[in-house]
């Protein structure tokens, strides 16, 4: 059984850490982020030719649309992110071998969805989509709904290390 006490949330978010982790940790790396957004240029469309740039363009806009909680923070994120992205090969495939990675793990049910609950008012505006077994996530651990949106096209198979492998 796992010692609850020793989780990394309660390390963190409770006492004596919470404020040093807040103050000290979080707070620094949110100023850094502000400040690197404030002289990176501006990223659009116009100024960017790779596909998953504009793509990401695109869910970093829909996604401002569900909260508005440390905007600045997360719009130098992204344009960080996208610059990155863009620019520089490694990173790019780096972070496109990460997406897949996580999709594996989501198509194998390792990967837990949104919880159904209403979001908090506080952090998330009420349009936000469906969590719990609505949300993608879930529809795509559920082979009959992956079934009825893929068609004949979907095949599930055990993989040969034991773990869930996908083809289309």
């Amino acid at each position: 059984m796992i010692d609850r006490s020793k989780l990394l949330y309660r390390i963190i978010l409770c006492s004596p850490l919470r404020d040093f982790y807040i103050y000290k940790v979080k707070a620094p790396v949110q100023k850094a982020l502000e400040w690197a957004g404030t002289i990176t240029p501006e990223v659009t469309k116009e100024n960017t030719e790779w596909e998953g740039t504009h793509a990401l363009m695109d869910i970093f806009a829909n996604l401002s649309l569900y909260t508005e909680i440390k905007p600045q923070m997360f719009e130098a994120a992204q344009k960080i992110s996208l610059i990155e992205v863009e620019h520089d090969g490694f990173y790019r495939d780096f972070f496109l071998l990460f997406i897949e990675e996580v999709i594996k793990k989501i198509l194998a049910g390792k990967f837990p969805y949104r919880r159904d609950e209403i979001p908090n008012p506080y952090y998330w505006r009420n349009m936000t989509p469906k969590g719990g077994k609505l949300s993608i996530i879930g529809i795509l651990q559920d082979k009959k709904q992956l079934e009825n949106l893929m068609g004949d096209k979907w095949k599930y198979k055990e993989g040969l290390n034991g773990d869930n492998d996908t083809e289309l």
